[in-house]
């Protein structure tokens, strides 16, 4: 990925507020890879592990931020998340990461073309959140893409 593109996401990130207060950052592990990592002291719940709605934030944020990525601009298009649903696997007790998995590049194929010839295009995006290095909750989305008017 290019330092344009990683720039761009990272200024998409500075400019949504929640994701300031909760201490959500975008990691690169190197050029092509990445993860959201959050901290358990800002996310926590009211039994010390972690809260479900900032889990689910950050599986979310991290299927937006795969769909960008297979956009030829995603500054060209809106990004939403239609439908979604979490299976929550085990306490959270500790910082907290989510990845998201590349989706097959038939389904990719099929999402970049319906956004470049009919302005618009949808998604099914899979993250895991992990805690310790172990899967903590399963996280599948369906985003959609619409051209900007314009």
């Amino acid at each position: 990925m290019d330092e344009n593109t990683r720039s761009l996401l990272h200024q998409w990130l500075a400019g949504i507020v929640p994701l300031q207060a909760l201490g959500i950052e975008l990691v690169w592990t190197d050029p092509d890879h990445w993860h959201i990592s959050a901290p358990l002291p800002l996310n926590r719940n009211h039994m010390g592990t972690g809260f479900g709605g900032s889990i689910a934030t950050v599986a979310t944020l991290a299927g937006w931020i795969q769909t960008s990525l297979l956009l030829d601009d995603p500054n060209d298009y809106d990004i939403v998340i239609a439908n979604s649903s979490v299976t929550f696997q085990q306490p959270v007790t500790t910082d907290f990461i989510a990845t998201a998995k590349l989706p097959s590049s038939r389904d990719v194929t099929r999402f970049q073309k319906s956004a470049r010839e009919r302005q618009q295009g949808a998604l099914t995006v899979h993250t895991e959140v992990f805690c310790n290095t172990q899967p903590a909750a399963q996280f599948s989305g369906r985003f959609v893409a619409q051209r900007k008017p314009g």
